[in-house]
């Protein structure tokens, strides 16, 4: 009994113990708690210290990057202002440099250019002494883009000897064959002394090539056609310094559907191979945007290697017409690609420099070479014209002249025609003879101008078959022209949708047109022209004045630009030298009433027709 008793009490004191070790440890516990929450607080107070401390540490990392953005942006600027000032501080030293170097030289055409004109010269001399491949000079027809190139191409070849030890450079300047007369006399009127080789035509290669040696021993720049390239292997395979492509859509075949043109795979070769090229075009984009490619990858092949690149950066497929087709982006391609190596100026911009036209324009005088067969029929009826005034006995006068000069004036323009003979008196005998020649390169310079303008185009001729010719040309690509000749009832409608803008081309015989009014007037309608073409010309200036004078009206808001289309040695400048009125040498021949004996008729139009 006192054992269990005994064992009871230790146990209570045991209990006891614990209980008292429990109060001791809940004391403790609280203390714990209460300590716990103490520093929980503290975490709490010391984690927001810290997320704030974050926070700033982004904002002033932020801050620091901004800061840097803006250093960055600032020193770009700074960068590009030090680089514009070092670029304009060379175009100022170039210009000192080429005024120096032409007036050491004598040289004095520069003196002649236009403002933007000395611009533009700069900057292909520019190009070139910075290592490009070339410039595109794309100026407006009528902006004087020959002159431009053959005042830079004097002063390139200066430039080259002197940094080739004296080595005159071997100058390249392809053109059309029908400008082959022509292009020669405009360059030397602005590089007076230039030696220029032109090549004779001739199946013979090694006759070609014997002009190249030509060339070589005393030329300055060698002048020809696309055909004698392609013809030539000496021409298409030496190494040219320089080289000029005018008219350079001609290079459009490098994207025919079957394959590159002869003439392209020969002028792509040759122009990779130059040191520097000068291309020059009125209209940059062509007819399909795949020619337009062509030229560019002869210009740049490392910017655009392949026709499909070409569409899938810069063509985009639109709507038009209700179908989707592609087209492309042209300013895309001349402005960003071609940056620093492109010259396009508009007619409207430098209005104000370019030679007026009766206050507002210009014109352009045109020589071009008649083509074989149309060369030869001329040949004929000028003879047979000399022989005619060999049989003359009695003095004529200039009425009579010009009414036998009426078929040579046919064939300069289009040689197939059905003419009625006349005797010395101009009477009609009721003969009739047929020409029948389907050639002419008048008409093919003309219907090349007007594929090449994006404005609306009014020729003129005094004769109707011509016109005819034009309109089929342009039906055949798809291009609306109408004619306005004696048969046409209603010009009032013509005239219509011509100022409607629904007429691409419109002919009109010499005769014909009086009162129509065919100018931009925007005030008035949307469509009409600055771009006019005469195929030839009257006998008197007034008919002349009158075809200028259907676009060149009260109300036009643009320069008028006219194409003067003259046939290499042919009755054209007969007519040039009627119209001259300050050629006194031919100032007589004005007066209706003068009466020449034919010997003397002979020996005045022996040069002249």
């Amino acid at each position: 009994m006192d054992d269990i008793s005994k064992e009871i009490h230790e146990l209570l004191l045991r209990k006891q113990e614990k209980i008292t070790s429990y109060k001791i440890l809940s004391v403790r516990e609280v203390e714990i708690k209460k300590k716990m929450e103490e520093l929980q607080n503290e975490y709490y107070e010391a984690s927001k210290v810290r997320a704030e401390a974050m926070r700033e540490e982004r904002n002033i990392d932020w801050k620091i990057a901004e800061l840097k953005q803006k250093m960055a942006e600032i020193q770009a600027m700074e960068n590009e202002k030090l680089k514009k000032i070092a670029e304009d501080q060379f175009y100022v030293d170039l210009a000192q440099e080429i005024a120096d170097l032409c007036k050491q030289h004598g040289f004095s055409s520069i003196g002649k250019a236009h403002d933007y004109q000395h611009q533009d010269i700069i900057a292909i001399v520019g190009a070139y002494r910075k290592g490009k491949s070339g410039m595109l000079i794309a100026n407006d027809m009528g902006l004087g883009k020959t002159m431009e190139t053959a005042i830079a191409l004097f002063i390139l070849s200066i430039l080259y000897r002197l940094d080739h030890d004296n080595k005159k450079p071997t100058i390249l300047w392809l053109t059309k064959k029908s400008l082959m007369r022509s292009s020669p006399k405009e360059i030397r009127r602005w590089w007076e002394n230039c030696k220029i080789v032109v090549p004779i035509e001739s199946k013979n290669v090694k006759e070609r090539s014997f002009m190249l040696d030509l060339y070589d021993a005393q030329g300055d720049i060698f002048l020809t056609n696309y055909e004698f390239v392609r013809t030539t292997p000496s021409a298409s395979s030496r190494k040219w310094d320089i080289v000029v492509i005018d008219e350079v859509h001609k290079l459009k075949g490098g994207a025919n559907p079957g394959g590159p043109t002869a003439i392209f795979k020969a002028c792509k070769d040759l122009l990779i191979a130059s040191d520097f090229m000068m291309m020059l075009s009125g209209t940059p984009m062509v007819n399909r945007p795949e020619e337009m490619w062509s030229y560019l990858h002869v210009f740049n092949p490392a910017k655009f290697p392949t026709l499909k690149q070409f569409k899938r950066d810069f063509m985009d497929y639109k709507s038009i017409a209700g179908q989707f087709d592609m087209v492309v982006d042209a300013n895309k391609v001349l402005n960003q690609a071609l940056r620093g190596q492109m010259i396009r100026r508009s007619l409207s911009e430098v209005k104000l420099q370019v030679p007026e036209l009766n206050g507002y324009g210009a014109e352009d005088f045109i020589e071009l070479e008649m083509g074989p067969l149309q060369g030869k029929v001329y040949e004929q009826m000028r003879e047979r014209f000399f022989i005619w005034l060999d049989g003359q006995e009695n003095a004529l006068t200039v009425g009579a002249v010009i009414a036998q000069l009426i078929r040579l004036r046919q064939i300069s323009v289009w040689p197939n025609f059905r003419y009625e003979i006349k005797d010395e008196f101009g009477q009609k005998t009721g003969r009739f003879d047929k020409i029948e020649v389907n050639e002419s390169t008048k008409i093919d310079e003309a219907v090349d101008i007007i594929s090449q303008s994006d404005d609306q185009v009014v020729v003129f001729c005094t004769f109707n078959e011509p016109l005819a010719e034009i309109k089929r040309r342009c039906d055949a690509v798809g291009l609306r022209c109408e004619t306005i000749n004696g048969e046409t009832k209603d010009t009032g409608k013509i005239e219509a949708e011509f100022q409607a803008g629904n007429i691409s081309v419109l002919c009109i015989n010499s005769a014909m047109g009086e009162g129509l009014n065919l100018q931009k007037n925007p005030a008035e309608w949307p469509g009409g022209s600055s771009t006019g073409i005469l195929l030839d010309r009257w006998w008197s200036p007034a008919r002349n004045n009158q075809c200028v004078a259907r676009i060149h009206r009260q109300g036009s808001t643009e320069p008028v630009f006219i194409h003067n289309l003259f046939s290499a040695n042919s009755v054209d400048y007969f007519i040039q030298a009627l119209n001259d009125k300050k050629n006194a040498a031919f100032a007589s021949i004005m007066d209706d009433d003068s009466i020449r004996p034919a010997e003397e008729w002979k020996t005045l139009l022996k040069d002249m027709i």
